[in-house]
């Protein structure tokens, strides 16, 4: 199920790309992002903890980037899928088991975004 996942974030991650954007580069072994990725996949991650934070309290998520700009069906994609994941971590009982459940889920989606990038964008040559 969760290749089927990817797969989809694939898909929307290439929607929510410019298509002008210039693609990340690989300097000898090091990886360099461009700014418009590294901010794309700061809100991916932002959705995520946004999302954690609503099933440990119950609540609906709050996501405060809509404030700014509406979302786009993309974007709704995105939040589904997060949506459905979230739901391999229990509710838990403790302020520090939420704690450690909220940044194991952030961490991964930012390394879900950051492959989705890697694997849906071929490797632009560096200066």
């Amino acid at each position: 199920m969760i290749d089927k996942l990817l797969a989809a974030m694939l898909s929307c991650t290439c929607l929510l790309g410019s298509g002008s954007a210039q693609a990340w580069t690989k300097d000898g072994d090091k990886i360099v992002f461009q700014r418009e990725e590294i901010s794309h996949c700061d809100e991916y991650a932002m959705d995520a903890g946004a999302i954690m934070l609503g099933r440990q309290s119950n609540e609906p998520p709050y996501y405060g980037t809509d404030e700014y700009r509406p979302p786009t069906a993309a974007t709704y994609t995105l939040r589904d899928i997060l949506s459905r994941q979230v739901l391999a971590y229990p509710v838990r009982d403790t302020e520090q088991e939420r704690r450690k459940d909220l940044e194991d889920f952030v961490q991964k989606a930012k390394a879900m975004c950051v492959q989705a990038y890697m694997e849906s964008r071929p490797a632009k040559s560096a200066p």
